[in-house]
């Protein structure tokens, strides 16, 4: 006899694909490494980026002005297992054991423009020594202002590709992804020249 468990979780809160009971009385659980796998995804809590960026944001700033045609500076504040990875937990359970390891495959950045920047990095945190030079690894430059825009802002989406890749001891593997989101906005404005005559 097979008795089946709601969320193919078993007696013990992990996931079993089903319980068998024979003749003889409780035989134990029949594991499903794929349903374990994406119970370590869920346990490893990722979530959204944290997002750096040079002009400060509104959210950090609400008086942070960038410049058309001055870089910007984009990064993952705050890099960690949960944010970014790399991140790896194993499980194991009714004889089989199932390894996950999970990071972001590449950072999509929705410049609010018209324009997506892609960066497979976590960025370059800017600094004031760096001047207004453009970032080595995630970065993009507005060719107009700002305003007119809801907030006189440019809205900014961070969308991290998570990718994670597992297997089992018994030979099964697979692969698991996963997509977040972070939004934030920024201010660009025009450099005015003053030009004045005798």
């Amino acid at each position: 006899m097979r008795c089946w468990f709601d969320n193919a979780s078993g007696p013990d809160g992990l996931p079993y694909v089903d319980y068998v009971v024979g003749p003889g009385g409780d035989t134990g659980p029949v594991v499903d490494p794929a349903a374990v796998a994406a119970y370590l995804f869920r346990q490893m809590a990722i979530r959204p980026v944290p997002v750096g960026m040079a002009p400060r944001t509104v959210s950090d700033d609400a008086d942070s002005l960038g410049l058309v045609g001055l870089p910007v500076w984009m990064w993952v504040d705050e890099v960690d297992a949960q944010s970014f990875g790399p991140a790896s937990l194993s499980l194991s359970t009714g004889g089989v054991t199932v390894t996950l390891e999970a990071g972001v495959e590449r950072v999509e950045w929705d410049m609010g423009d018209g324009t997506t920047v892609t960066c497979t990095t976590p960025g370059t945190p800017w600094t004031e020594e760096r001047g207004a030079t453009a970032s080595p690894d995630c970065g993009h430059t507005y060719t107009t202002t700002s305003a007119g825009l809801p907030g006189e802002a440019f809205p900014v989406t961070a969308t991290s590709y998570w990718v994670a890749n597992w297997s089992a001891s018994t030979g099964p593997s697979g692969v698991l992804t996963q997509q977040l989101q972070a939004t934030e906005q920024v201010h660009v404005g025009e450099s005015q020249v003053v030009v004045t005559s005798d």
